[in-house]
């Protein structure tokens, strides 16, 4: 068809072009296929070429089998191009096994979707494919299929199709070549292979995509698969990839306490992860936000229990402000593993609130702002993650968010006077919700823009100033000191600019703005602070180094320069 094209076309630089057909009853047809290309006015050789086969393509598609050109005569700059469609052939009768009809149906297509239609290559491609499909999904891989015994009565056309299933093969063991410390069990839990099980090619599509997103081993090789009598041995090529970290922040702020000095706040987080193969995590985080605070949380997960895809977690959190206050809450959660890093879980948890000292409290005339308090609660929280790199991802999305309720005791101090708790309902519900959402998109070759929320709320009534969240610095809203705000309902916006200098390195500006309520003590106060800065982050030998800098207003103050926060950090992965 090639040869004869170009043997009939004049070798022209540009040249317009117009289909036309000698038969009537087919001008419909042809009037279409020129619609198509009304914008080509002028086009070269090639450009022709390309869109007479596709207008072939299209002839052949409706049944137009016998399709072809006449001629191409050529008037001045206009080429002409001469069709002789010829009669439209229809698939009259199509025979099949009974086994191979249940198939067809089952893959969404059924004989009648055929028989009486034009026939064409593009509706046995989908027949084919659809079937195929079905198979390969099924234990079946090598499946074979074909049109036989094909009769041809003028235009009517009548087939049997026949469908060769070929052996049925199941999954067997895996084989892991690399240096990546990961279990079998593991492996076929997180990717969902279960040995003894039919071959399913769809399974196989996601497994590179699913390997991406473990944090703990890297795909260097795609994976492959061998095949024996009746089974299908998957290959994976893996690596140990760094997930353990150990990070330390160090911050310099003023120390409002003491006009003209500062003190130094810390963060160090300690994380191992996948220290046994298993995916298992351990994940201590220490700090002193504040002078005389200190804030310490131990988490701990393992999933895939007794190879299932159930995980268990427990979270425990002590915070100790100076000598008010000291809180210990404890979470046990249960999750149902999706694919990659989400999740669903369900958990409950304790949270204790009780005083440290009760100086002055024997002779006050009002409660004071803390209070010994407990709290039993159950949730639902939900994990999303689909990230393209999560140490400095370019696009992609992750979020994460629960909510809770149960019970919330006021308990009795006995150093404060026991008339002072008339007022309160002692015991009540208490209603929780937090969430944490980053969304990622590129710009151009190296930018990056990251635009983010993170919020929560806490209901009940009679809330006390050590039942409230805290936030503020470097993690929530940047410019303001670490845990220095206190609220009872926040959201903090944030949209982050960066650069990207290398893999792990990048230039950044960002601006975060808050609205948060204060609804404790028989009080209600409210504020909308804001924060914004530069940084750098860069890797070096020893980790991902961090710069941070930045401005904060609340209560509508001025910008002071002096009070701006500077944060410093360090990220070693091992």
């Amino acid at each position: 068809m090639i040869l004869f094209l170009l043997s009939q076309l004049t070798v022209t630089a540009q040249r317009n072009i117009m289909f036309m057909t000698t038969e009537n009853n087919r001008k419909h047809q042809v009037e279409k296929a020129q619609s198509k290309f009304e914008k080509l006015i002028t086009a070269d050789t090639l450009s022709i070429l390309s869109a007479i086969n596709k207008v072939q393509q299209d002839f052949f598609a409706e049944g137009y089998l016998t399709a072809g050109i006449d001629s191409m005569p050529v008037n001045g700059n206009t080429q002409a191009v001469w069709w002789k469609l010829g009669d439209v052939y229809s698939l009259v009768q199509l025979r099949m096994q009974s086994e191979t009809a249940s198939i067809l149906s089952q893959s969404g297509l059924r004989i009648v979707n055929f028989e009486g239609k034009p026939f064409s290559p593009n509706q046995f491609a989908r027949l084919t494919n659809n079937v195929l499909k079905y198979c390969s999904n099924n234990g079946y891989p090598f499946a074979l299929v074909k049109l036989d015994s094909v009769e041809i009565n003028g235009a009517n056309i009548s087939a049997a199709f026949v469908l060769d299933k070929g052996p049925l093969i199941v999954l067997d063991t895996a084989i892991v070549k690399g240096n990546a410390k990961i279990s079998e069990a593991y492996l076929f839990n997180y990717l969902s292979l279960k040995p003894g099980s039919a071959f399913n090619e769809s399974q196989y599509k996601k497994i590179s995509l699913k390997l991406k997103e473990l944090p703990f081993v890297a795909e260097v090789r795609p994976f492959e698969i061998e095949y024996m009598p009746g089974i299908a041995r998957p290959v994976f090529y893996l690596q140990n990839k760094k997930a353990s970290q150990f990070n330390g922040v160090v911050g310099v702020q003023p120390d409002n306490a003491n006009a003209g000095k500062v003190y130094v706040t810390g963060d160090v987080k300690l994380r191992l992860h996948n220290a046994f193969g298993r995916a298992e995590l351990f994940d201590l985080n220490w700090n002193n936000p504040l002078p005389r605070t200190q804030d310490l949380k131990v988490k701990m997960s393992y999933p895939f229990i007794f190879g299932l895809p159930f995980g268990i977690d427990f979270d425990l959190t002590l915070f100790k402000k100076d000598t008010i206050f000291l809180e210990i809450n404890r979470q046990l959660g249960f999750r149902y593993l999706l694919a990659g890093n989400n999740s669903i879980r369900v958990f409950a948890g304790k949270k204790t609130s009780d005083l440290i000292s009760t100086k002055g409290y024997s002779s006050a005339t009002t409660l004071p702002e803390y209070a010994d308090v407990t709290g039993l609660n159950y949730g639902l929280g939900l994990q999303l993650e689909h990230l393209d790199y999560r140490l400095n991802p370019r696009r992609g999305y992750a979020l994460d968010v629960s909510a809770s309720a149960g019970t919330r005791t006021i308990n009795k101090n006995a150093k404060i006077k026991a008339e002072l708790y008339d007022s309160l309902e002692l015991k009540t519900t208490q209603y929780k919700a937090e969430a944490n959402a980053d969304v990622f998109f590129p710009i151009g070759q190296r930018g990056v823009i990251d635009f983010g929320a993170i919020g929560g709320f806490v209901e009940s009534p009679s809330l006390f100033s050590n039942e409230l969240y805290r936030f503020g610095g470097l993690k929530t809203l940047r410019g303001f000191d670490e845990s220095s705000l206190t609220a009872s309902r926040y959201v903090i916006g944030k949209a982050e600019v960066r650069m990207i200098l290398e893999q792990n390195s990048y230039l950044l500006l960002f601006y975060n703005q808050a609205y948060y309520e204060n609804r404790s003590n028989e009080a209600f106060f409210s504020d909308h602070p804001y924060g914004f800065g530069a940084g750098i982050t860069f890797e070096t030998k020893v980790g991902i180094f961090s710069f941070n800098y930045a401005l904060g207003s609340q209560q509508d103050n001025p910008i002071l320069f002096r009070a701006a926060k500077i944060h410093f950090g360090l990220l070693n992965y091992f």
